[in-house]
C-alpha cells in the first residue's frame, strides 16, 4: 500500500476505529506514530526539561478522549490540539494568571 495522503487518512480512521473499540495494539500503534512528531513540537514550545512529562499528558488525554473522536482521520490535528492545551495549562501553572 503506497503512502498516499488518501491511504494515510483511511489508515488513521481504522486505527482510531481499533483504538476506540479497546484495542490496546492499536493505541500501541497511536503512539509509535504520533510520539516523536509530538514531543519534537512540544520540545520546541515548552523546553526539553518539561517535554516528556508533557508528552505522558497528552498521551492520557488522548486515551481519555478518543472514544469521542468522529473523524479518524484527522487524529493528526486532534493531538496537536492536545498537545497545545497541556502546554497552555503548564504554562499557566508555571507561572500563574496575571
Amino acid at each position: 500500500m503506497s503512502k498516499s495522503p488518501e491511504n494515510e487518512e483511511l489508515r488513521s480512521a481504522l486505527l482510531v476505529v481499533r483504538c476506540q473499540l479497546g484495542e490496546r495494539a492499536a493505541f500501541e500503534e497511536l503512539i509509535r506514530d504520533w510520539s516523536g512528531p509530538l514531543l519534537l513540537h512540544i520540545r520546541r514550545i515548552a523546553g526539553p526539561e518539561a517535554a516528556e512529562d508533557l508528552a505522558q499528558e497528552v498521551w492520557l488525554r488522548a486515551l481519555r478522549g478518543i472514544a469521542r473522536l468522529r473523524e479518524g482521520a484527522r487524529i493528526g490535528g486532534w493531538l496537536f490540539a492536545i498537545a497545545h492545551h497541556v502546554v497552555m495549562d503548564h504554562f499557566r501553572l508555571r507561572y500563574g494568571r496575571n
